[in-house]
C-alpha cells in the first residue's frame, strides 16, 4: 500500500521530507476469533475495552 498513507494522512503531511514508510496490507481477524492479546505487559485473556486499556495504561 501507499506509503503516504502513513506519512500524509488526511493530506497533511506529518513526517520529515525524507522520511520514508513501510505500510503493508492487512486482514481483519474476526473479533469472535480473539481469545487473547499477548503484550509486553502481559496476556489479556478477557478481551474487552476496559482490560486492553488497564493492561496497556497500567501494566499487570
Amino acid at each position: 500500500r501507499s506509503e503516504n498513507e502513513v506519512l500524509q494522512p488526511f493530506n497533511f503531511r506529518s513526517a520529515p521530507a525524507a522520511a520514508t514508510a513501510f505500510n503493508p496490507a492487512f486482514d481483519v481477524t474476526p473479533a469472535h476469533l480473539i481469545t487473547a492479546i499477548v503484550t509486553e505487559r502481559g496476556i489479556i485473556r478477557e478481551v474487552s475495552h476496559k482490560t486492553v486499556v488497564s493492561v496497556v495504561a497500567h501494566g499487570t
